[in-house]
């Protein structure tokens, strides 16, 4: 890997990755797999920014009848030259994305797809000029071409591309369908989930079933809905979700390959940074790390090569599942992810097999979307389906953290009893009532487990509790993690209309309930000999409240010291 090579993050053709020579991971092993273990329709089932979009684009540009071999120069599949010589170039083959096959109703997704048909249409649009096609194939093609989303005959338009590729090249077509399931995620969160499913199982059923048209048909998601019968009696269906060994490395960076991107970036004294962040995913025995966050980290890392790791992941996709796990747990579910959030591993059966409309009906569903979405990985697998989940990384961790802090935000906002008494409290200098508020919010909520998670994680989790509780306290400006005096105070807050006021909380998790009241005392000794205060200062306030919030499972203490400060 050329340490000159731009990372090329969030490019997902292959051609231009290679055309620029952006740096590549090569995965082209996923090919000679293929051919090894063939079957009519494979699916790729991995989390969100795994490379299935960059893989399906390989996937293509390899098989296409016209492409440049060029392409795969120095890359391990040319390194069979029976396989290059058999099927390098041969095929016709027909690609879609469905990502943007979205929309708030039935019938703006349906333009989404006619549009991706249309694209697609005209990408190929030498067929208009085909000998070998009669007026009426040509008639059905210019048809795909200005396709709209009102036409019923939409669901027909993947089956008539692969006869109408079929025809003119005088051999079966190569079908890829990328993220073949968002349509039906997006329908099921906009109450269309019905409707779609019929759409789509119509439009598989016509280009998968018993398609003399086609070789085979490759399609990535993220999760199996085989449930719904969208690939019933398809032949030769082979699902190849994160537990199956085959294409364990096919998808993600492995620990060797992740290595060669540091060393290749002159990062390599980072990689413990990063394994401790990205890495910890598990596919079948295989340990995989996050490719978007390490990307991602190696374009920070060029500007700064001191530069933090930061939970890059969280930003590309919507993470609700969990305060949807939350809202539906119950105590012992609560004590689980707890567990979880703080280093530890519970045990669950996984169903790879779920639908959308199977997701609200057990929180036992839940988790095993949780699993294959990647915000989970199994540590062991153990009989009967069950395994032994656990956080992958601290970069998903952190998203674990934020959207419980904003379900605790939720249900603390409907407290409003406790929740007005937490803020005034603090806002007076009142540690009594401040605890007392405290702990009331906690009876109800998701507690940190004492377990071996490094106690720095415990304390980010009740941080993120407080911040949750006081970020939008009226007529107080709150802000997190900001550096002043010679670290970084966890909150401080500041009155907005008299501005002289302030006050800064240092959280800390015990190891004991016994102890709790030395670990608030040692928070506000660290607020002092680190000056945290100092910024506040510079501001204009002078007077001051340091507050030492400890922690233990659901259990807190709240110290309070008073600084008053003369004016300069």
């Amino acid at each position: 890997m050329d340490s000159n090579s731009p990372t090329g993050s969030g490019i997902e053709d292959f051609k231009k990755l290679r055309e620029k020579e952006y740096a590549y991971v090569d995965k082209t092993a996923l090919i000679k797999r293929f051919l090894e273990n063939p079957c009519a329709v494979a699916l790729f089932t991995r989390p969100r920014r795994f490379g299935k979009t960059l893989a399906m684009s390989m996937v293509r540009h390899f098989f296409e009848i016209g492409t440049d071999p060029a392409l795969f120069r120095g890359l391990e599949i040319m390194d069979d030259e029976s396989i290059v010589e058999a099927h390098m170039g041969k095929y016709p083959v027909a690609a879609i994305s469905l990502k943007d096959t979205q929309g708030s109703s039935m019938k703006m997704a349906r333009g989404n797809l006619a549009f991706a048909i249309r694209a697609e249409a005209s990408r190929l649009d030498y067929l208009l000029d085909s000998s070998l096609l009669n007026r009426y194939d040509k008639d059905e093609f210019e048809r795909l071409i200005s396709i709209q989303g009102n036409d019923d005959r939409l669901h027909e338009s993947l089956a008539i591309l692969t006869q109408l590729l079929n025809k003119h090249f005088g051999k079966p077509a190569i079908l890829l369908i990328d993220e073949y399931d968002v349509p039906l995620d997006k329908a099921w969160q906009h109450e269309y989930y019905d409707e779609m499913l019929i759409f789509i199982r119509s439009m598989f059923s016509l280009a998968l079933k018993g398609n003399s048209s086609l070789e085979f048909a490759m399609l990535t998601g993220c999760l199996r809905v085989s449930k719904e019968s969208i690939f019933t009696e398809v032949n030769n269906f082979s699902p190849y979700s994160i537990g199956h060994p085959l294409y364990s490395d096919s998808f993600g960076f492995t620990e060797a390959e992740t290595s060669e991107v540091l060393a290749s970036r002159g990062l390599s004294n980072r990689m413990d940074d990063v394994r401790e962040w990205y890495d910890g995913y598990c596919f079948a025995g295989t340990q995989i790390y996050c490719p978007w966050d390490v990307v991602k980290f190696c374009d920070d890392a060029k500007i700064n090569q001191n530069a933090p790791p930061q939970p890059y992941w969280m930003n590309t996709g919507g993470n609700a599942i969990i305060k949807q796990l939350a809202n539906m747990a119950g105590q012992s579910a609560k004590e689980e992810i707890g567990t979880l959030v703080d280093g530890g591993s519970i045990v669950k059966r996984i169903n790879d097999q779920l639908s959308y409309s199977d997701l609200e009906q057990t929180i036992d569903n839940i988790w095993s979307f949780m699993y294959a979405a990647g915000y989970l990985t199994a540590i062991n697998g153990l009989k009967d389906g069950r395994h032994e989940l656990a956080i992958p990384n601290e970069s998903v961790r952190r998203i674990f953290v934020e959207q419980i802090g904003e379900w605790f935000k939720s249900r603390v906002a409907a407290n409003t009893t406790a929740l007005s008494s937490l803020r005034h409290a603090f806002s007076e200098g009142d540690s009594n009532a401040a605890q007392t508020a405290m702990c009331e919010l906690l009876i109800d909520f998701i507690s940190a487990r004492d377990y071996s998670a490094k106690e720095n994680k415990k304390e980010s989790f009740y941080h993120g509790l407080l911040l949750g509780a006081l970020a939008d306290m009226e007529g107080w400006s709150v802000s997190s993690n900001e550096e002043s005096g010679y670290g970084f105070w966890d909150i401080s807050a500041k009155n907005n209309k008299n501005t002289r006021q302030a006050f800064i909380i240092e959280a800390k998790y015990s190891d004991s309930l016994a102890s709790l009241k030395s670990a608030s005392d040692s928070a506000i000794e660290q607020i002092e000999a680190r000056k945290y205060w100092k910024k506040l200062a510079k501001d204009g306030a002078r007077d001051i409240w340091l507050y030492g919030a400890a922690f233990f499972k659901k259990d807190c203490c709240i110290s309070s010291k008073h600084m008053s400060l003369e004016d300069s």
